[in-house]
C-alpha cells in the first residue's frame, strides 16, 4: 500500500513538473509531456522543420520541456508564434 501511495505521488508531481511552465501548458496540447510540430502548428505557430529538428536534440519527433525551453528563443517567438505569451 505505501508503494502504491508513493507511486502516485510521484506521478502527481512529475505531472505538475512537466505542466507548470507557460510554455508546455501553450504548446503542449494534449498534455503528454511533449510538444510536436503538429501541436505548435495547432497553437498558431509557423515553424520550418528544420528548427523543430534542430530543437529536437535526441531526435524522436517530440519536444520536451528542456528541449523547448533551451529552443525558445528560435520557436516561441512573437514572428513565429504571434499568440505565444512566452
Amino acid at each position: 500500500m505505501k508503494q502504491i501511495f508513493i507511486a502516485l505521488a510521484l506521478t502527481f508531481f512529475a505531472n505538475i513538473a512537466v505542466a507548470e511552465h507557460p510554455l508546455m501548458q501553450r504548446f503542449d496540447l494534449n498534455s503528454n509531456g511533449l510538444v510536436t510540430a503538429v501541436e505548435l502548428e495547432q497553437a498558431g505557430c509557423s515553424i520550418k522543420s528544420s528548427l523543430f529538428k534542430a530543437a529536437d536534440k535526441n531526435a524522436d519527433g517530440t519536444l520536451t520541456k528542456k528541449e523547448l525551453l533551451k529552443a525558445k528563443s528560435y520557436i516561441a517567438t512573437k514572428r513565429r508564434c504571434p499568440k505565444a505569451s512566452g
